[in-house]
């Protein structure tokens, strides 16, 4: 690295190594929160394929891969802020740590582009998970999309890694001119522009496919939140660009790289989980109906002393274990077989004036179509009226 010249270096104020103005604790706030939230979300993706549809595929793989590389990025951030200065200004921080946290720079930049190449092209390939059934077209532009996403994030790593002749020539202060080394300026701002149209290519491939899809208001809002977030990473992409070239023309480098550290963990912790959170559905719907069901039978129990067998899971268990539990009733009507009453139950318990006798759980008044196998609560209500939705956009 070269640094500045005499004039320059007396030109900066008195070092301040004891109470440095510093840029404040959000990169620490930020990597508190998304990075356990990350590590959430992809453990719940990974027991849904494993568990629930038994379909762990090559995009789990990936993501899981992810999951590695942004560990260390998470780590190595909060170390170059806190233990060698990378939140203040440039004649705060001492001497004798700016060769180190110069090689944490450099596995920073390799670890961020190693995760978000992962974490893109686990995303393009559960794109062609769903898209392979159906539009041919789509499948093939996937497979183009990650093929330039793998080859733009290998090409990045090996620049950055030997963007000197010997590497070690980045860390090496000089007051001369390095011309064993490249232009950092213009390889950050090329891979910086290209890493944010990849970005914009992942979250509108999907959207053609899934705008076709007749899916519920809450499933809607669902995914508009989801491409929004994908839109968010995006301009996090876009942002972090824009301070690298800053960071490249300017002597405080430390100062200047903090937006960097910002927009680099939000695009990556926010692309994980928007690349995950579409897996998970079968997660909550398999669980929370039952969750809710426990918890709506558990009041009920507490609630009710005049109806014991009626509201007791053993006399509901055992009708429905005679029917092959295999109606699907309405969460807002009829609660799971193994959770709650029936409408008519309902109803007895608000009137308390006709007798066990006349409550005849063998004639309920709705019962709708059969459950499909693999189907779970709420999931089995929808599936004979959208089989279009492609396993709710998941296979």
């Amino acid at each position: 690295m070269q640094i500045p010249s005499f004039a320059v270096l007396e030109s900066w104020p008195t070092p301040n190594y004891t109470d440095p103005a510093t840029r404040g604790p959000e990169n620490i706030i930020i990597t508190l929160i998304f990075y356990p939230l990350v590590c959430l979300i992809v453990g719940i993706r990974i027991y849904t394929r494993l568990r629930i549809s038994k379909s762990f595929g090559p995009d789990d793989w990936l993501i899981l891969a992810a999951l590695f590389p942004t560990t260390a990025f998470a780590i190595i951030s909060l170390v170059a802020e806190i233990h060698f200065g990378w939140n203040r200004h440039i004649w705060d921080v001492r001497a004798d740590t700016i060769t180190a946290g110069l090689k944490i720079v450099l596995a920073m930049e390799v670890l961020f582009g190693v995760a978000t190449t992962l974490t893109k092209v686990s995303m393009l390939a559960l794109i062609y998970r769903i898209m392979a059934k159906g539009a041919s077209r789509l499948a093939k532009v996937a497979i183009g999309a990650m093929v330039l996403v793998a080859a733009q994030g290998t090409a990045f790593c090996f620049v950055v890694i030997f963007q000197c002749r010997p590497p070690s020539e980045y860390w090496t202060l000089s007051f001369k001119p390095q011309p064993d080394c490249i232009s950092e300026t213009k390889h950050l701002l090329a891979a910086g522009i290209v890493n944010t149209v990849t970005d914009l290519i992942v979250v509108v491939l999907p959207i053609p496919t899934v705008w076709r899809l007749k899916l519920p208001i809450q499933q809607q809002v669902i995914v508009i939140l989801l491409f929004g977030a994908g839109f968010l990473v995006s301009c996090a992409g876009a942002v972090r660009t824009y301070y690298l070239y800053k960071v490249t023309i300017t002597w405080d480098k430390t100062w200047e790289a903090f937006p960097v550290w910002l927009s680099s963990s939000v695009e990556l912790y926010l692309g994980i989980i928007c690349a995950s959170v579409p897996v998970t559905k079968k997660f909550f719907s398999h669980h929370v109906p039952k969750w809710i069901g426990s918890a709506m039978t558990s009041r009920s129990n507490n609630a009710s002393l005049t109806f014991p067998s009626i509201l007791s899971p053993t006399l509901n268990s055992s009708y429905y274990k005679s029917q092959g539990e295999a109606s699907v009733y309405p969460l807002h009507e009829y609660m799971d077989s193994k959770n709650g009453f029936g409408e008519h139950a309902a109803a007895m318990k608000q009137s308390h004036s006709i007798s066990i006798s006349t409550f005849n759980v063998t004639s309920p008044e709705r019962v709708h179509a059969p459950m499909s196998r693999g189907s779970h609560g709420i999931d089995g209500i929808y599936e004979s009226s959208r089989a279009s939705s492609q396993e709710d956009l998941v296979v």
